[in-house]
């Protein structure tokens, strides 16, 4: 699949060789690092959910104290969790008897809400917005070995079946009564609960839409070209020519995109399609502003992965560290780029969330509701943690034992 980054790939192969100590066995030393930061009133604080290494989830506020915990029945474990409104998370859950199901729990009281069984482990899962009748998607192999299955699972738990097609990537119309599916790596279409729309036969290999409230943003080919295009009552608009292997993130005006490979700017094509519309540059990791038109550099480094705040108003982007196997973030607000300190990754993490970040981006969130921290796993004195770290630079909190991490939306 040439879905991504060489740098990403020369990085993936250094991670097998580093694995922390993440046994049940093995349970972590490190204590919870009081932050500075103090808890506001409940229902307006930043909550957080994690997994932890003996695969439970738990949910934490910015100080890192534990709100609710909720432990696998005996011989199973939960894997990652996310949010699917303020109040419930949701998150696979997988026996050693090989019974799968996608579960979702009260983050506050603890307690499971709904169970949806599965023949075959989910993998993926994008909650929808909130309102509708629909609580999330489930991605996971076709149990006849026929590739991708999608269904639809409603606020009950009842599952239907979505596509059977290899759908690869999908994303929530912001009012959660429509679906964009990429379809067997080109196709995009349109789900509705009346009918499905293929509004693309000819979209771009393995890419991710994003649907923001202006339009659904994809990549489309048009004369043999790779266009960043915005499809909104019915037609395409094209913002920009991009060339080889993309990932973008989306949030109102602004697209966060990085291609990887340099297009030739010295053909006479390059340059007509210039005049027209923008040409993306390869190797850098550029914002497109859509009311302007205009390019903002953002990193002259390949970015691993990045992601809008919850308010659109900064992208925080991870580029590779001085240090083994470490990345370092950076927060870019307007014009300005602010780095943080480096930190070693979980291998695991890594390899399941970076090589698909623009999907995931939709679904798992490193920023806080407020904006006022991130959080990301690390390895801290040879043990899993997830760091919560505040972004004005004030004192870290660590929860120990900890793999994955998502803060919940607002509200």
């Amino acid at each position: 699949m040439p879905r991504y980054l060489t740098a990403l790939i020369a990085f993936g192969i250094l991670l097998a060789a580093c694995q922390p100590s993440t046994s049940p066995d093995e349970p972590s030393t490190i204590d919870v690092v009081p932050s500075t930061t103090q808890p506001e009133a409940d229902g307006g604080r930043d909550l957080i959910v994690v997994s932890t290494i003996e695969g439970s989830v738990a949910v934490h506020d910015a100080t890192g104290a534990e709100v609710s915990r909720i432990d696998p029945p005996s011989g199973s474990i939960f894997r990652q969790p996310t949010w699917l409104d303020g109040a419930t998370i949701v998150f696979s859950e997988v026996s050693d008897a090989g019974d799968h199901s996608l579960t979702a729990a009260d983050a506050q009281a603890g307690e499971i809400v709904w169970r949806s069984a599965m023949d075959t482990p989910p993998f993926y899962f994008s909650p929808a917005p909130g309102g509708g009748a629909y609580a999330t998607t489930s991605l996971r192999n076709d149990p006849s070995g026929a590739g991708l299955i999608a269904e639809l699972i409603d606020d009950a738990g009842s599952a239907s079946m979505l596509s059977d097609e290899s759908p690869f990537y999908t994303s929530w119309s912001p009012g959660g009564d429509s679906l964009a599916i990429h379809i067997v790596g080109q196709r995009l279409d349109i789900w509705t609960p009346h009918e499905t729309e293929t509004i693309a036969s000819d979209a771009a290999l393995f890419q991710t839409p994003v649907w923001v409230e202006k339009g659904l943003v994809a990549l489309r080919i048009v004369d043999d070209s790779q266009r960043l295009t915005v499809w909104d009552n019915g037609s395409f608009t094209d913002l920009a020519t991009v060339d080889g292997p993309v990932g973008f993130v989306a949030s109102g005006d602004l697209v966060a995109i990085q291609a990887t490979e340099r297009p030739d700017a010295g053909s006479i094509a390059a340059g007509l399609r210039t005049q027209t519309i923008p040409t993306i540059p390869g190797g850098k990791l550029v914002v497109l502003d859509r009311s302007t038109r205009t390019l903002h550099t953002v990193s002259n480094d390949l970015a691993l992965l990045y992601q809008w705040s919850q308010n659109g108003e900064s992208l925080l982007y991870a580029t590779v560290a001085d240090e083994p196997l470490s990345l370092e973030w950076h927060v870019w607000s307007s014009v300005e780029t602010s780095p943080t300190d480096a930190f070693i990754l979980q291998p695991p993490w890594f390899q399941s969330l970076v090589p698909f970040f623009d999907q995931y981006a939709q679904s798992v969130q490193f920023w806080s509701a407020s904006g006022d921290h991130i959080a990301y796993p690390a390895v801290v004195d040879e043990e899993p943690v997830v760091v919560i770290q505040p972004v004005d630079g004030s004192d870290l909190t660590t929860i120990s034992g900890a793999t994955w991490t998502a803060w919940a939306p607002p509200g």
